[in-house]
């Protein structure tokens, strides 16, 4: 019956000092997406790949949007960073959009 009348009681396994205060501080950084301009060329150079491989398998109409959407993509990129990538998804593109036209031509 003691316990329930007491309030100096600490159940804790460590010593508890009521004077003594903590204070907290929490420091939140939010992202930095300014540099989030670069998709373009790695999502240009990743289209047209993807082009390229879809060109050889019966969904080669699906390849020739992604080339189109590439050579799109290629023409945001040129203006950001990562110009080489964007450079070599607009080569890519071409390659396989004249590989393309030449199939749709000789196949008959």
């Amino acid at each position: 019956m003691i316990f329930l009348y007491s309030n100096n009681i600490s159940y804790a396994s460590f010593p508890v000092l009521d004077n003594v205060h903590y204070q907290v501080e929490e420091t939140i950084e939010t992202p930095n997406y300014s540099n989030s301009n670069s998709i373009w060329s790695v999502l240009s150079l990743s289209l047209s790949i993807i082009g390229i491989i879809l060109l050889f398998t019966p969904a080669a109409l699906g390849g020739l949007i992604l080339h189109v959407l590439a050579i799109t993509f290629v023409a945001i990129g040129f203006n950001k960073d990562l110009k080489g990538l964007a450079i070599s998804g607009f080569v890519l593109s071409l390659i396989s959009l004249i590989l393309f036209i030449f199939l749709i031509i000789f196949s008959g």
